[in-house]
C-alpha cells in the first residue's frame, strides 16, 4: 500500500543507488514509467530533454521518491506528463553523438565553467 522500499523484480533503471546508476535512462535506451535516472530539462545545462523515456513520458525533476524509497533524493524519473506540463519538444538527437566535450576541449559552451567568452580575439578557438 506504500511507498516501496526495493525495485520491484525486472525494473531495468533503479537510479544511482543501483548498478545501473544516474544516467541509466538515455535516448538510446529510453526508461518506462517510474524509472530513472533520467537527465531532462529540470537539471538545467545539457540534457537530453525527455528523450530518454519511452513514448509520450517526460523526465521528471528529483521526483523518484515517489515511486520508490530506495531512489536517491535527486534522481530524475520517467512520468506520464501532468495536464499543465507538455512535453518538451524534441531535440534532434542522433545517436552516437557525445554528450560530454572531448577531454582537453578548452571552451565547452556555456554549461561549463569558463563558459561565455571563451574564445577572444587574443585567444581564439
Amino acid at each position: 500500500p506504500g511507498t516501496p522500499l526495493e525495485p520491484p523484480p525486472g525494473q531495468r533503471c533503479k537510479g544511482r543507488n543501483y548498478d545501473q546508476g544516474r544516467r541509466c535512462c538515455t535516448p538510446d535506451n529510453p526508461c518506462d514509467e517510474k524509472e530513472g535516472d533520467c537527465d531532462g530539462p529540470g537539471d538545467g545545462g545539457g540534457h537530453d530533454g525527455d528523450l530518454g523515456c519511452k513514448g509520450e513520458l517526460v523526465c521528471g525533476s528529483n521526483n523518484c521518491k515517489k515511486y520508490g524509497l530506495y531512489f536517491h533524493e535527486k534522481d530524475d524519473c520517467c512520468e506520464k506528463p501532468s495536464a499543465n506540463s507538455a512535453k518538451t519538444p524534441q531535440v534532434k538527437y542522433v545517436p552516437g553523438t557525445p554528450l560530454e566535450p572531448p577531454p582537453g576541449q578548452r571552451c565547452k559552451g556555456r554549461n561549463y565553467d569558463q563558459g561565455r567568452r571563451c574564445c577572444t580575439p587574443d585567444n581564439p578557438c
